[in-house]
């Protein structure tokens, strides 16, 4: 009995391999001393950046969402904008919960981050935890600061 290789799976390596994407840090936050006082749930577990790359979301094991925001000082470095982030936000997305039904833990890690369509000057993200998937939506928005000059026109009794 002979048997054919199927088309296309040709195990040809004459052909170059593409190289392997190398990842780096280039930014850290935080303490870097050599301290060690992380916990499980410091530990990052997922990444997403917006769509026009301005923001960066992480979740943690923990439940926390941090928002970074591009740097914004205007700063080039070898001819490009510069790609240092800084914190924007901060918060808690999901606790620890239980489901007295199921009669289980449902965790507070971040399995996932997805950055939503900005609608006007508002960015919203929507964050899921656990195994059980329960999904927030959270907006992210910044208002313009408005510098008034000295000429301050204010009026009692309005």
């Amino acid at each position: 009995m002979e048997v054919d290789e199927p088309a296309g799976t040709s195990m040809d390596t004459s052909e170059p391999l593409e190289p392997a994407i190398e990842w780096r840090f280039s930014q850290v936050k935080g303490n870097i001393e050599g301290d060690d006082t992380h916990t499980e749930a410091d530990v990052i577990s997922c990444v997403e950046f917006s769509h026009d790359g301005e923001y960066l979301a992480t979740g943690d094991k923990g439940g926390r969402v941090v928002i970074f925001q591009r740097d914004q000082s205007g700063k080039y470095v070898n001819g490009a904008r510069s790609r240092e982030y800084n914190v924007y936000s901060t918060f808690q997305s999901h606790e620890p919960e239980f489901d007295y039904l199921k009669s289980l833990e449902i965790e507070e890690k971040i399995n996932q981050i997805k950055w939503l369509k900005k609608k006007n000057a508002a960015n919203f993200i929507l964050s899921t935890n656990g195994k059980y998937k329960t999904v927030k939506l959270w907006k992210i928005s910044e208002r313009e600061r408005k510098v008034a000059d000295d000429s301050w026109n204010i009026r009692r009794g309005q």
